[in-house]
């Protein structure tokens, strides 16, 4: 280990390096294990020194929450040290640098640590812990490297309270406790296995008036494979037995839909008699993901008091089986002795929704071994903070694990599903979950619910439960959560970026708004809030990386907060008005996804807590457009013919009915051309399969580049190719003889001593004659097969 450098001009520019590497660091994670554990080594070689720690005070002891270049021995026998340790309690008590040169402990010699400096870690006027630095040589500390130390310790306490984000999760709690309470649907009472009163908020749910509830057995208005769960649930609440607060359960409308709602019971006595009141919300549709969260943090608020692992784990995996989308659960922790706990062993497994058959076959297998977490908690695996491994690609023995029972579109029954227990020392476990009883689109929306869950049981699982400075945070989380919500609704990208400059501008106070999103090595702007008479730039404008305030903020990945932009020389002049800006980027990991970009005209407008706020929106937005992206690749995965990319005949179905009811709403007609390649057997025969796929892309593409842009064109099965073709009843002819023109001439091309045509049958919609898409189709199947036999009748 060095002594740390000397000279006033080498202290200007270590002062200089500090602030920098603490802001970059900052700026890169608000974790603040992942945070200390960074910026305490890059702070080391800053400053010329080869070994430190920091000290976390929590309630009566030091704890050790980072250190570099010590022994294992030596973490080991100071993990936890007295808070009336001598030097760490005099730094904290002084606030000032305390040097320790006589030292007479073993575990100091063995390290050949001459010196130590401890100095005080404060922020908002509250001691955080302890920076503590060693020194190999005998010189004392001068008075410019204590300087250079106070600096550091003052830059780095500031640094560390802004990201003990710990207290973020009180103050969520609190806001949906809040909605929780307020936002009832309907009551209804069961008591001796019957309804005895239905208040009239239920029918908007069941679909039955209250008169027509009273009487019914309440387990006839679930659905079958929810009836079980809820008649248990209702016994154990008569029992007066502790359930889940909440559950989700799907209830058959009496026109025969479906509904979900949200159950919350308690037992009464209604009449002098034992009953069960409850309590059921409509958690239907767009709000699902957003209620879902809320029943997850309301569970949470309890796991993060409780001291029992095995209740925790225990009570997550049953919750995350009543409430998410999930019927069955697997939950994973690994060895927390190990460091890192992702390359340890697993140590407890627990679950719900299994047989006792299944969970033995589980436990026997060992877990997922760290070799294997490898394979799997890789980025091409990744959709949101979650893991989805397709059965098709699963890097392991298929007799790993448990078959699959049920499955949803976008969701094999043998696909692996892996959501990481993301705690302060990384991932600490996962949940392993399957048997979806939701459609396949909204798995994915519902996922960020049961990510932030498994998280805030990470943080349960780790005892760090500290809401310090909870009154710093309140107003900007409540803005925060309130964005949370609004993510939720928005299908595009686009969409997702002006809803949430709306509510910004709700939060903070700006005349001028916009979100830049990485398009290849340029900003383009996707949305615009703007309260300006003369818009600055609109939607579409392009900025270079490096260029202006925001350009630069992409560039380095760094929020800046300019009070007088006319005094920055990187500030790029769009409106004379503007007075201030303040710009962070939107980031995942190390990737820059784009920029958000506020501005004033009003000098010195935004505060840090602005920063703070606008940095923690640009997390979530960060977050959200990465769903939405994957859930539209995966939605484009869905629908596409793997081999010849042509739209596949699932997706054909949807689209069918869709265009059948735009054309009786506005009354248009709607042709179908059903082709069969002719003589495609005789490439298969002749020259395999594998030529006979080529042949079938090429004349995909033939295809697609004779119809309208507006045409669609799917892959209806083997070689047969359907062109669904709007607003369309005369020229249907005319486009089938264009086709069948186009693969003549293409295969001429082919060198094949016979020709590749078309037989196609058109069948069109007529408005004012109505049919069925059934019926549609058998007639153009029907057109087609006798077009076959007229052109080719040895075919």
């Amino acid at each position: 280990m060095n002594s740390m450098p000397r000279g006033t001009g080498g202290k200007a520019d270590q002062e200089i390096q500090v602030l920098a590497t603490i802001g970059r660091v900052l700026s890169e994670t608000l974790d603040p294990t992942e945070f200390l554990d960074k910026v305490l080594r890059e702070l080391l070689v800053a400053l010329g020194l080869g070994a430190g720690a920091v000290y976390i005070l929590r309630g009566e002891e030091f704890a050790l929450a980072a250190h570099h270049g010590l022994s294992r021995e030596f973490i080991h026998a100071t993990a936890r040290l007295p808070k009336d340790h001598h030097r760490l309690d005099r730094a904290v008590a002084t606030g000032d640098l305390v040097v320790a040169s006589d030292l007479q402990s073993p575990l100091a010699a063995a390290e050949g640590v001459r010196q130590i400096a401890y100095v005080p870690l404060i922020a908002r006027e509250a001691p955080l812990g302890v920076l503590a630095v060693g020194c190999h040589d005998a010189r004392d500390f001068s008075p410019a490297d204590a300087a250079i130390l106070k600096v550091t310790a003052s830059q780095l306490g500031l640094a560390l309270g802004q990201a003990l984000l710990h207290r973020e999760t009180e103050e969520l709690l609190e806001r949906h406790r809040k909605i929780l309470d307020t936002d009832l649907v309907g009551i209804f009472v069961i008591q001796g296995g019957k309804l005895v009163y239905a208040s009239a908020g239920c029918e908007r749910i069941a679909g039955y008036a209250p008169d027509e509830l009273v009487g019914r057995d309440p387990l006839t208005l679930m659905h079958p494979e929810d009836r079980e769960g809820a008649g248990q649930n209702l016994a154990r609440r008569l029992a007066g037995e502790h359930v889940v607060p909440h559950y989700r359960a799907r209830v058959v409308r009496k026109d025969g839909s479906i509904a979900h709602g949200e159950l919350s019971g308690r037992r009464v006595l209604y009449r002098e008699q034992p009953a069960v009141q409850v309590l059921i919300r409509d958690v239907t549709g767009e709000e699902e993901s957003a209620r879902l969260q809320r029943n997850f943090l309301a569970v949470a608020s309890d796991l993060l008091a409780a001291g029992d692992v095995a209740g925790i784990l225990s009570r997550v995996a049953q919750t995350v089986v009543d409430l998410s989308p999930f019927r069955r659960a697997v939950i994973s922790v690994y060895d927390l002795d190990h460091d890192p706990p992702l390359d340890g062993p697993v140590k407890h497994v627990f679950s719900a929704g299994l047989s006792r058959e299944e969970e033995q076959t589980l436990l026997a297998q060992g877990g997922l071994s760290p070799e294997r977490r490898a394979l799997v908690f890789r980025e091409e695996f990744r959709v949101g903070q979650s893991y989805h491994v397709p059965h098709d690609r699963v890097p392991w023995n298929p007799d790993l694990g448990l078959r699959g029972r049920h499955g949803a579109s976008g969701f094999h029954p043998n696909d692996f599903l892996f959501i990481p227990l993301r705690g302060r020392r990384g991932i600490l476990g996962h949940i392993s979950v399957d048997h979806p009883v939701t459609a396949g689109g909204a798995i994915w929306q519902m996922l960020p619910p049961v990510e932030l869950f498994a998280n805030l049981a990470a943080l349960a699982l780790e005892r760090t439960a500290e809401y310090e400075d909870l009154h710093r945070h309140k107003e900007w989380l409540r803005g925060a959560n309130l964005i949370a919500q609004e993510l939720a609704r928005y299908e595009t990208v686009e969409e997702l970026a002006r809803g949430v400059l709306a509510v910004l501008k709700r939060e903070v106070r700006y005349e001028y708004g916009a979100i830049l999103l990485v398009d290849r090595d340029e900003l383009v702007m996707v949305a615009v809030e703007s309260e300006l008479p003369d818009r600055l730039v609109g939607v579409g404008h392009r900025l270079s990386f490096g260029q202006g305030i925001v350009g630069w903020v992409a560039e380095h990945g760094t929020p800046l907060r300019i009070n007088d932009v006319s005094q920055d020389p990187r500030y790029l002049v769009g409106h004379p008005a503007m007075r201030s800006e303040l710009a962070v980027p939107l980031t995942l990991g190390n990737e820059i996804l784009g920029v958000v970009n506020i501005e004033s005209a009003v000098l010195n407008r935004f505060t840090s807590e602005d920063e703070e706020f606008l940095g923690a929106v640009a997390a979530q937005l960060a977050v959200a457009i990465r769903s939405l992206r994957a859930q539209n690749k995966l939605r484009e995965i869905s629908i596409r013919d793997p081999l010849t990319g042509l739209y596949n005949r699932r997706f054909f179905g949807e689209v069918l009915e869709r265009e059948l009811g735009r054309a009786r709403r506005y009354g248009h007609p709607v042709s179908i051309l059903m082709m069969d390649l002719d003589h495609f057997r005789l490439v298969n025969n002749r020259f395999g399969h594998q030529k006979g796929d080529e042949v079938l892309c090429q004349i995909a593409r033939v295809v697609l580049a004779n119809v309208r842009a507006v045409d669609m064109v799917f892959r209806y099965g083997g070689d047969e190719l359907v062109v669904l073709l709007p607003e369309t009843n005369g020229r249907a002819a005319e486009a089938a003889a264009r086709l069948r023109q186009a693969v003549q001439s293409w295969s001429k091309t082919t060198g094949f001593e016979f020709v590749i045509g078309l037989s196609i049958g058109i069948s069109t919609y007529d408005p004012r004659h109505p049919r069925s898409a059934t019926e549609l189709l058998e007639e153009a199947d029907q057109r087609m097969y006798q077009d076959k036999r007229a052109r080719s009748p040895s075919q």
